[in-house]
């Protein structure tokens, strides 16, 4: 696959491949067909795979006592429909897209470090393996903010992602790197995640970020993903499929079990037992008005297989006393 991706670039590297590279990004600025200048189609879609742009220019600027980096050269695409296309492989640097539709196309293993959208629709449309490090998806501007149905974003490297306020509906997130997002006001429909998700929060409602309707993750599926320190804030999770694995424990009653074992913990002074009701002081913080079920992952209750062992079980016992009638 790497050979075949350094081969799909190569075509783009010659004076000829250079020349063909600027008419598609005059012809997708000026929403202009494409179907003349692509290596052909390949799956019905214009073959575009490999297209490789230059990097943007930094000039540095003297503002009285401080030096500001300024990118020039950006490629800015407004108010265009980018449709069938094939960009797999491609190397996008710093692409702005705003007020436009991207539908049927892929950017499988693309790099698009640095992509940013702003009131776009993305339908259709895979990004497997992409790079889309430190990306701006999802931006809240004058009041409307980007949209993703059937997006598929399995195995690709989000980390750094900022979506304050996105819509993501029926999309696929399987295996993809998401480390330390806060997903804030974004919202979530019919959406799978599989894999490891680390340090990522996903709210009812984030703060100040203009998008007024909150995020009530209806029908998503985290059967096959691994829970490390990822926080649910204010969601009720009624829709919500839970992970499988031994490693996670599904606790029902949720809220009375917090308060239960907050309760048992009063007292205790070891520093396990602090750690343990530090963690449900947290827990209850956030639990959602109507929060039914929760999940906790073991590395999350105590850092010896021994501290696990208590607080699972004190998390059980709370279970069964919250459920006598």
């Amino acid at each position: 696959m790497a050979e075949s991706a350094k081969a799909l670039r190569t075509r783009w590297l010659s004076a000829e491949g250079v020349d063909r590279a600027e008419r598609v990004v005059e012809c997708l600025t000026a929403g202009s067909p494409l179907t003349e200048i692509g290596f052909g189609c390949v799956d019905g879609l214009v073959d575009l795979r490999g297209m490789t742009l230059r990097e943007r220019d930094m000039t540095r600027t003297d503002v009285g006592a401080v030096t500001a980096e300024v990118m020039t050269g950006l490629i800015e695409l407004r108010g265009v429909a980018l449709e069938g296309v094939d960009l797999s492989h491609a190397r996008l640097p710093s692409l702005r897209v705003f007020d436009s539709k991207i539908a049927e196309s892929r950017f499988d293993g693309a790099h698009l470090g640095d992509f940013r959208v702003w009131n776009v629709e993305v339908a259709r449309t895979s990004f497997r393996g992409a790079n889309l490090r430190h990306a701006v998806l999802g931006a809240w501007d004058d009041g409307r903010g980007n949209v993703y149905t059937q997006v598929d974003f399995t195995g690709a490297d989000l980390r750094g992602l900022v979506s304050p306020a996105a819509t993501y509906i029926d999309c696929d997130f399987s295996e993809a790197r998401l480390d330390g997002i806060d997903f804030q006001s974004s919202a979530f429909t019919r959406c799978r995640f599989a894999g490891e998700l680390r340090d990522v929060i996903f709210w009812d409602h984030g703060f100040r970020t203009g998008k007024p309707d909150p995020n009530r993750m209806e029908d998503v599926d985290f059967t096959d993903a691994v829970l490390r320190f990822v926080e649910f804030r204010r969601l009720d999770l009624d829709r919500v499929k839970f992970p499988t694995s031994a490693e996670h424990l599904v606790v029902n009653g949720y809220r009375c079990v917090l308060e239960c074992a907050l309760a048992s913990l009063e007292e205790e002074r070891s520093v396990s037992g602090r750690r343990a009701r530090a963690l449900i002081e947290h827990r209850l913080k956030w639990c959602g008005s109507n929060q039914g079920v929760g999940v906790f992952h073991s590395e999350e209750l105590g850092e010896t297989p021994e501290d696990t062992a208590v607080v699972r079980d004190l998390l059980r016992q709370c279970e069964a006393t919250c459920a006598e009638p």
